[in-house]
């Protein structure tokens, strides 16, 4: 269950007068909107509230620079004729389960993965519940989750925005908490873990937890994409932590090509190493061509190329040495 009680309450407000957003962001910026922006405001307010924000709406917003979801923070509930109260189900990190009424009845549960996937949900009332993980909220439009700092992808099990202080908070500025079944970011800035020795943490995650996140290698289930450590740019020991994406070019395939390379028997090693960088430096190319403001990145990108082979030049002998006496078991 959760570490500190959770209560859903939809109903009216004791105020009589419900505050429109327009009236709310006036008095927060301390001006006077003119009535063309108050009418924009009373539009988008409604579409939030539907959660379906029209094209006119989201080519207003992208001109302003304003975010929907900050917006949505700025909302009121909607005056409720009868109070609703629902209490939150939620799993050791805090993530929402469950809506239970005060009846007892479970009016909406949901289940997901340990990226945060939607496996399956039930919403018989049609329950307007965005909550995810914490700190994060789901994103309808794109299926994204909002957290505060940054976007985050469950498909991915990573975030698709760079980390607020960049190369400061570590090699990969994408990285979400390595596991997910022990650690959470509520504000996209840096992971927390929780004490899995806490009473009924350990026993609500048997199976899943580990006494020491120091002292295991990652589960073999825990790549967002289902494969193996080892699958992609690092090997088993440093897969979890080498990333596979940087400035938003795919480096997986470069990879898959250079352990392939390793694995031909007789291939010298200096050629599939250079071939990585190679191959690295033209994924930059393809992948960033015709992006909006994609020069300001691409020698950041070129210049992982060359780190990675570099990296692969002086720590990847032991693979390579493994490949090969693979590939000579396999043609005996």
């Amino acid at each position: 269950g959760s570490f500190v009680p959770l209560l859903r309450v939809e109903q009216m407000r004791a105020e009589d007068r419900h505050s429109p957003l327009a009236e709310k962001l006036e008095r927060d910026a301390e001006v006077t909107f003119p009535p063309v922006l108050h009418q924009r405001l009373n539009v988008i307010e409604q579409e939030l509230r539907k959660n379906q924000l029209s094209d006119d709406t989201l080519q207003f917003l992208n001109s302003t620079g304003l975010k929907a979801e900050n917006l949505a923070l700025w909302l009121e509930p909607e005056p409720e004729s009868d109070r609703q109260i629902h209490l939150y189900h939620c799993d050791h990190l805090g993530t929402p389960l469950a809506l239970v009424s005060t009846a007892g009845s479970v009016d909406w549960h949901i289940t997901l993965d340990p990226w945060g996937n939607v496996l399956s949900e039930h919403n018989p009332q049609k329950l307007h519940q965005p909550l995810r993980m914490q700190g994060q909220q789901y994103d309808e439009e794109s299926g994204l989750h909002y957290n505060r700092h940054r976007y985050y992808d469950p498909l991915q099990g990573r975030y698709i925005t760079q980390d607020p202080i960049g190369l400061a908070g570590g090699w990969n500025v994408y990285s979400y908490p390595l596991n997910p079944l022990q650690g959470f970011d509520p504000r996209g800035l840096n992971g927390l873990g929780i004490f899995v020795s806490q009473p009924g943490i350990q026993t609500s995650a048997s199976g899943v937890m580990s006494d020491s996140m120091d002292n295991i290698d990652p589960p073999v289930s825990l790549r967002p994409d289902g494969k193996p450590w080892g699958a992609g740019c690092g090997d088993v020991k440093t897969d979890a932590y080498v990333p596979d994406v940087l400035y938003g070019v795919d480096f997986a395939a470069a990879c898959q090509t250079h352990d392939e390379c390793y694995g031909e028997l007789g291939k010298n090693k200096a050629i599939c190493d250079t071939q990585l960088g190679n191959n690295i430096a033209l994924a930059c190319d393809n992948q960033l061509h015709g992006i909006p403001h994609s020069e300001e990145v691409l020698p950041s990108c070129h210049m992982a190329a060359g780190i990675y082979q570099s990296a692969v030049k002086n720590l990847g002998g032991p693979a390579y040495e493994a490949a090969q006496k693979a590939a000579t078991v396999s043609t005996k």
